[in-house]
């Protein structure tokens, strides 16, 4: 039989001979603040994990539900565009674990042809849009390339299409576009611009002033976080973030980035 052991509310011990040993543990030698921020990087760390392992499931059920259909079934193309989901979820919560664990996140910076990435999202962003809104493109980039995280630019195009949406409770229509800009117009090269607009309500002067700002929102149950997000990851890839909007006009967000430097050569001197 093993000995028994007390202990007090004061972290003493009351060991069988009647002696008191006060117990030391991790918390009482670490300040209050690294060992909050400890637990916290823990909690987001084991959430994290449970969410990797709710998201296998989801695939799984994806891979069963694909090898019991015909490929020409019309539910197909739901559960590919549900996969992508759920495997760019999957990426997303593997970086939450490498900052819950003092990692830097692995961001796969790449050269990315603008209009093929839109293209390839493009039936993610009109779930999102839905059940109110739909969308509607407008592409004149051509090939144009920019060097930025693929996964970032996904879920920026997103939460930017999730916004208008949001914007037009009664329906509408939202516009995705690209150019180039002029080189000989911009000193440092050439630019590419994507930009969404939308017929929502619009922005007052005061709310397009606070519209970056981290956690500020004007929706009930908004995080405030989208738009200083794309802000962040704009200008993380070198580029400029630009709102237009105005009350009962709607709203344009311009993400402008810089192009890599052969589109730039190949777009100044013209065709080869």
């Amino acid at each position: 039989m093993g000995m028994v052991f007390s202990v007090t509310s004061r972290g003493e011990v009351r060991v069988p001979d009647g002696a008191v040993v006060t117990v030391r543990g991790v918390s009482d030698e670490m300040p209050h603040d690294k060992w909050q921020s400890n637990a916290k990087a823990h909690a987001t760390a084991s959430t994290a994990h449970d969410l990797v392992n709710l998201l296998v499931i989801a695939r799984l059920c994806l891979q069963r539900m694909r090898g019991r259909l015909d490929e020409d079934n019309p539910l197909m193309p739901l559960i590919d565009d549900a996969s992508l989901a759920t495997r760019s979820a999957g990426q997303l919560v593997r970086r939450m674990l490498d900052l819950a664990a003092g990692r830097t996140p692995a961001v796969a910076m790449a050269r990315v042809r603008i209009e093929e990435l839109i293209s390839a999202n493009l039936a993610l962003m009109c779930h999102a849009a839905q059940p109110t809104a739909a969308i509607t493109t407008q592409f004149s980039a051509g090939d144009a390339a920019v060097m930025v995280d693929a996964l970032g630019l996904q879920q920026t195009l997103l939460t930017l299409v999730t916004n208008a949406r949001d914007a037009m409770p009664y329906g509408g229509a939202m516009s995705l576009s690209t150019r180039v800009l002029d080189p000989c117009a911009v000193i440092s090269g050439g630019f590419v611009e994507v930009a969404l607009s939308d017929q929502g309500c619009g922005m007052s002067a005061a709310v397009r002033e606070r519209a970056l700002e981290p956690f500020f929102t004007t929706k009930h149950t908004g995080t405030g976080l989208g738009l200083s997000q794309v802000r962040d990851f704009t200008e993380g890839c070198g580029g400029e973030l630009r709102i237009r909007s105005a009350p009962g006009e709607g709203t344009t967000v311009t993400m402008v980035f810089p192009m890599l430097c052969s589109q730039r050569r190949g777009r100044a001197n013209g065709p080869d």
